[in-house]
């Protein structure tokens, strides 16, 4: 620190704002937070894909007999887009 400096500390003059720490520090912190979502959107996902596996017998069977007519595929992927949809609120409401 130079004579300058500690000058203007005793003056009661505030140091100028280090842009680059600020930045890097809010990086950190973002950087984080993402890896903390992707987590926990992995974990989900790797739930639902657990649970879907374990009730697809039961699943299958109650689709057969109930919704024979509407079993082609493009009413299967529109089912789950919907309820895709449905969870995405859910989702970004964790954050």
């Amino acid at each position: 620190m130079d004579d300058m400096t500690l000058v203007a500390l005793l003056k009661g003059e505030a140091p100028a704002q280090d842009w680059r720490f600020i930045l890097a520090v809010m990086a950190r912190i973002e950087k984080r937070r993402f890896h903390v979502s992707l987590a926990r959107n992995i974990l989900f996902g790797l739930g639902a894909m657990a649970l879907l596996e374990l009730c697809a017998p039961a699943l299958a069977s109650a689709w057969r007999d109930l919704s024979a007519p509407l079993s082609s595929d493009v009413v299967v992927g529109g089912l789950l887009l919907a309820g895709a949809m449905l969870a995405l609120p859910w989702l970004a409401r964790q954050d």
